[in-house]
This record gives structure tokens, sequence and C-alpha cells, in this order.
């Protein structure tokens, strides 16, 4: 896939640190290309559910985020992206070290994207696969 901005992993990395829920949840870049996205989030206690394993919610803004930004690498200078709509399915309950996510476009699009991400939990050096989501992100002009 073919970046419509030469700057886009800046671009992208700046969209991510401007995000004040991802920094107060702990989520950082740990891959960027064109057409993919990928954070890490270190489990912390904030995390959790009153049984000890990560909130849903926590997941599924880790996976929205990634569907975002992954679309947001193949946007022009000066677009926006904001998801439409997004769907996750939880494949088993995460408690552990970390969870990486692994956003990539599936289809691009002027005005629309299709994104999926797929959230690794990390543990002992063993990766499993915990969730994958899929989603619509709108692409838009200008803030």
């Amino acid at each position: 896939m073919t970046p419509k901005n030469p700057d886009f992993a800046s671009a992208t990395e700046a969209a991510l640190l401007n995000q004040p829920l991802a920094e107060h949840l702990g989520i950082v870049l740990s891959g960027i290309g064109a057409g993919w996205f990928e954070t890490t989030l270190k489990i912390e206690r904030i995390h959790l559910q009153h049984d000890g394993i990560v909130h849903g919610g926590v997941l599924a803004t880790l996976a929205d985020l990634g569907l975002a930004l992954a679309a947001h690498t193949l946007v022009a200078a000066g677009q926006r992206v904001v998801t439409i709509e997004f769907k996750i399915n939880y494949l088993r309950a995460v408690a552990g070290e970390s969870v990486r996510c692994r956003a990539d476009v599936v289809r691009p699009g002027n005005t629309v994207t299709v994104s999926e991400s797929e959230l690794w939990l990390l543990n002992d050096g063993k990766e499993v696969l915990v969730a994958k989501a899929m989603g619509t992100i709108a692409v838009l002009s200008g803030s």
C-alpha cells in the first residue's frame, strides 16, 4: 500500500501521542508502516476487572486505536480519521505481562477504509491470540 503522505510515520505517531486516553492507559507505539500500525500495552492493575483479567473495554480501546491509526498511515497530510463502527471478538481471557495490537488496512479508500486488529497476549516469551476486531474508518479533511 502506498501512503499519500510521505511523512506518514511521523504524522501517525503524532496522532497517537495527541490522544490523552492512550497516554493514560499506557499504550505505546511498537511499530509502524504503510497500511499497518502496532502498539503495546503493559498490563497494570488499572487495566483489570474485579477478577484479575484485563477489562474488555481496555482491549476494545486498544483494538479501535489500532484500526484507526492503521488507516491514518495511508491518508494525505492534513486529513484525519475517525471510527464509524467496529466489532470485536474476544477469544480468551487476558492476564499476563502485556498485550500487542497489530492492525492492518484491509481495504483503503478515499472516504472510508476498512481495517482489522489482532490482539496478542505476551507472557513468558510466548504470544497467544486473544481478540480480533474489524472496523470501518472515515477519512475526513482537516481538523
